[in-house]
């Protein structure tokens, strides 16, 4: 009996005392982490792994998207030449610009047509582009930055046009709708490292399926992932005046033998048009009439003729003025004088539509025709930035089911065309949007703000107030580079607190998030400051030995300076005049200076291939896209069926290509495509260069650089395409190969559509790096189209030589943009670093170290100045730090020897801010003492 009961009680103590010890152990170290409560980031957390591709198509509809706010912070057009972008969305940015880009290119070539009707009994569709250029577009998206997850371009039904088929006259397709994704390639056969590296890209026409899958059909709610197509289709506004116009004068090479006829009003003198701003109560009333209209006038109409042109009868001229008092689209007829470009003819398209407004149309004078001088080209477009809302829509965040099967978010931009086509009567002919420009990126990729709302975080954020931070001692401040997950903050003191001394920087927010209930209660605080001053008022003058040692010490003052001639620390008065110099040099006098004084040196724009990276990505992507296209389009190509080869590259594809660039980023000043010689199509030279004269414009201009005889002057000669030509003139090992796997439409238009590969499958092109463009220093643009310190980045293209054996060098496209929209880095840097501003900062070494602070331009103080470990912040002040910009007025101020409070600028030594003693170690010390007299006495 007794055995028993011992057998029983040993067999207790042999598993379930180890398995009770287990399970307090866990709960315990469970317990650990309880103080991190479930919040919104718990909630979309759950719904991005809920959602898988096995499950996405039996899911609710809603469990497909995220909400609304899961992305703050979207970039605005309203705001990206007023407040700097945030670093945690220059990504977004870069999306912004490229999808607005791609809308206003499309709104230009396929309206392009109307400028050069039909030659030779051929169909004015031939002049459209081909499938190909469709997708090697959306393939060139994506190359030009790793960022980009998907780019497609999705047409309404029975609006797009192509030349890739043999068809009868001014037949559509029913729809089409190239795309292009990212794949991850790490396991494809062409291959062999089985790494990832994301330069494989699969292609395919959505618009391509049987028609009774209609689950297929992205117009159709059954496709339930398409928000981005209502964005903008269908649109059903079938008015002349709906669609905001932009204009672009071209000047065109005359030494050309072609000619094209096109269909405009008669007379030497055309036509000029420009629309106003709406009025306060109407929408599309029109007056016609010489002169200001009356009051209360609405649809009166006066006719008269004014003064003859000087080589015509009875010129008209059309100008939209100023609309009345309660109307919106008033438009004005009066016979005037001729304009400034009388002898050209005038083109119009449609481009997007403006900010406040939606019926506005401006019309102004662009690049001339092909065998013109100085041709107007009117478009429709998609809204400018001045209208609301504006040109670009952004997506909701939703699970991309069936096809990248990733949550990815993305812009729509619309396209414009001339609806309907062909008809004979423009009058009946209106601008609409026909198609939709869509380019998304993953979500995962995306910084969030777990900050609270704020200042600088407005809302609407879903990740608000997420963070860990103790808000008592400490304030959020957000990190970029975290995307999706927690921690994408530090913590920093709060004024009137600093670190402990033991505390070398703020507390990131990743290791508090993986902090334990102890850690999280005793540690990731700030102490109080215990003596806090008042912020100093008055100025005294410093005595001229401390006068001395400030201006040595920031090199000043330095009398060994002529024995450095390599300047490898410059010394702050040549970075004082270096900047008075480039702001006193302008467009009337800069003829005065030698050539050599209006090119600086280049660690003069340190930082610029960071600052400047969207814009370089733009050229890039039109440099690569080029490259695509002369390699993997064939216009000799012989499909079977009706499918034709796309022809080559036209003079109005490339011009609206640099354009665009223009008008998709407003840093961008100028852009061009430099062809090489001979090898443009018929073309000896092509040079498309496109320019704005001021930065918020409708109105843009654009010269073939051809057009020029001076040899010095030829774009040839130029020291940027000889520099990029003479890189690229043997040596191609380091570009990058661009896999596709394009997959065609079976036929033009049929119930039983299916999708077929590509002749070639997968192929591939060669294109260049981002690290493969130039990089010019600045210089003072004197004598050219911006007068400005400007800075130019170029890409390279190639293309297959005669055999077709190997690449070579084809052209260039650049784009520059002005130096003074850079911000200078006076912080430390290693002696390695090409930096002219570095170490000139004014911060207290000693005590305190400089950091960078963004959108303070080209100019001194772009930076802060923090103290280090150990220091304290000593004065009441909403803000812990010196502004860099009130140390260097000090400066200033001390070097004139005027009163100055730089003295004071410099961070105290932290102490301790209260005394106290241990209960057992005074009990021990009064021991010790007790023992210490007994063993005397």
């Amino acid at each position: 009996m007794s055995a028993g009961i011992m057998a029983v009680a040993g067999g207790v103590r042999r598993w379930q005392v180890p398995a009770a010890c287990a399970l307090v152990y866990l709960c315990a170290v469970a317990a650990q982490f309880d103080w991190q409560t479930q919040d919104n980031f718990d909630m979309i957390d759950q719904k991005f792994k809920r959602v898988r591709a096995e499950n996405c198509e039996l899911l609710p509809f809603p469990e497909l998207f995220m909400p609304e706010d899961a992305v703050s912070h979207k970039p605005d057009i309203k705001e990206i030449n007023i407040n700097p972008v945030l670093p945690n969305r220059t990504h977004m940015l870069y999306l912004h610009n490229l999808v607005l880009s791609r809308g206003y290119f499309y709104s230009y070539v396929i309206q392009s047509r109307y400028k050069r009707p039909t030659q030779e009994g051929k169909d004015q569709s031939e002049l459209d582009p081909g499938m190909m250029y469709y997708f090697l577009s959306v393939v060139a998206d994506l190359s030009s930055s790793p960022y980009i997850n998907a780019s497609a371009i999705y047409f309404a039904p029975n609006t797009s046009y192509s030349p890739s088929f043999t068809s009868n006259f001014n037949q559509t397709f029913p729809l089409f709708a190239p795309r292009a994704f990212r794949a991850d390639d790490y396991n494809y056969p062409f291959h062999l490292e089985r790494i990832s590296t994301l330069n494989t890209f699969e292609v395919s026409d959505l618009g391509a399926f049987e028609k009774i899958r209609q689950s297929k059909n992205y117009t159709k709610e059954e496709y339930r992932i398409n928000r981005w197509y209502y964005k903008w289709l269908p649109d059903r506004r079938q008015t002349q005046a709906s669609k905001t116009t932009y204009t672009v004068k071209i000047r065109y090479a005359n030494n050309t033998n072609d000619t094209y006829t096109f269909h405009g009003p008669p007379g030497e003198y055309d036509t000029y048009t420009f629309h106003g701003p709406p009025g306060e109560y109407d929408t599309n009333d029109a007056y016609t009439f010489h002169g200001p209209p009356g009051e209360y006038d609405t649809n009166d109409a006066y006719t008269f003729h004014g003064p003859l042109g000087e080589y015509d009868t009875n010129d008209t001229y059309t100008f939209h003025g100023p609309p009345g008092e309660y109307d919106t689209n008033d438009t004005y007829t009066f016979h005037g004088p001729p304009g400034e470009y009388d002898t050209n003819d005038t083109y119009t398209f449609h481009g997007p539509s403006g900010e406040y407004d939606t019926n506005d149309a401006y019309t102004f004078h662009g690049p001339p025709g092909e065998y013109d001088t100085n041709d107007a080209y009117t478009f429709h477009g998609p809204p400018a930035a001045d209208e609301t809302p504006g040109p670009v829509n952004w997506t909701q965040p939703y699970f991309d089911c069936g096809r990248s099967n990733k949550w990815i978010m993305g812009a729509a931009v619309p396209i414009v065309d001339l609806y309907h086509r062909h008809t004979g009567f423009r009058h009946i002919e209106y601008p609409t949007y026909t198609a939709v420009a869509v380019i998304e990126m993953d979500f995962e990729r995306i910084d969030i703000n777990q900050c609270p709302l704020g200042e600088g975080n407005l809302g609407p954020n879903h990740f608000a107030d997420t963070a860990r931070c103790k808000k008592d001692t400490t304030e959020c401040e957000p990190l970029d580079g975290y995307g999706f997950r927690r921690g994408g903050y530090q913590c920093r003191c709060k004024p009137g607190h600093r670190l402990p001394n033991v505390v070398r920087r703020p507390y990131l927010g990743e290791v508090l998030e993986r902090a334990t209930s102890e850690q999280y209660r005793y540690a990731f605080h700030c102490d109080n400051i215990g003596w806090i001053q008042k912020t100093i008022v008055g100025k005294e003058r410093l005595d001229q030995y401390t006068r001395m040692q400030h201006m040595h010490r920031h090199f000043y003052k330095n009398h060994t300076a002529h024995l450095n001639d390599s300047l490898a620390q410059p010394p702050v008065e040549d970075v004082m005049s270096l900047l008075e110099f480039m702001q006193e040099v302008k467009a009337g006098d800069c003829t005065k200076y030698h050539p050599k004084d209006l090119q600086l040196r280049g660690d003069v724009t340190y930082g610029a291939d960071k600052q400047m990276e969207n814009q370089a990505r733009l050229a890039l992507r039109l440099a690569n896209f080029i490259s695509a296209f002369l390699q993997v389009s064939d216009p000799d190509e012989v499909f079977s069926g009706k499918r034709l080869a796309d022809r080559p590259l036209t003079e109005d594809q490339m011009m609206g290509e640099a354009v665009s660039l223009l008008m998709g980023d407003t840093w961008i000043w100028n852009a061009g495509i430099y062809w090489d010689r001979n090898k443009f199509f018929n073309r000896t030279l092509f040079a498309p260069f496109a320019y704005k004269e001021k930065l918020n414009t409708r109105a843009f201009k654009m010269e073939d650089l051809a057009r020029v005889n001076k040899s010095e002057d030829v774009y040839l000669n130029k020291p940027v395409f000889r520099a990029v030509k003479a890189r690229w003139s043997t040596n191609f090992d380091s570009l990058e190969k661009i896999w596709i796997k394009m997959l065609f439409r079976s036929h033009s238009t049929s119930d039983n559509l299916f999708l077929r590969k590509y002749t070639r499958y997968p192929d591939y092109f060669l294109a260049a790096k981002l690290e493969d463009g130039y990089w010019t220093a600045p210089y003072f643009d004197c004598g050219g189209f911006h007068p400005m310190w400007m800075i130019t980045y170029a890409a390279p293209f190639f293309g297959w030589d005669d055999l077709k054996h190997s690449v070579e060098f084809k052209g260039m496209v650049s784009v520059s943009m002005s130096a003074e929209n850079l911000d200078i880095n006076q912080c430390d840097h290693d002696y390695w670093v090409a930096n002219a501003f570095k170490n000139t900062h004014k911060c207290d070494r000693r005590s305190s170290y400089c950091v960078p602070i963004q959108g303070r331009g080209f100019w001194t103080g772009g930076y802060k100045c923090d103290c280090k470990q150990g220091y304290e912040y000593p004065f009441e002040d909403p803000i812990t730090y010196f502004d860099g910009q009130l140390v260097e007025a000090e400066f200033l101020n001390l070097v004139k020897d005027e009163p100055t409070r730089f003295d004071y600028y410099k961070c105290r030594l932290a102490g301790a801010d209260r005394s106290q003693i241990s209960f057992v170690v005074l009990v021990v010390l009064l021991a010790a003492a007790g023992l210490y007299r007994r063993l005397q006495g």
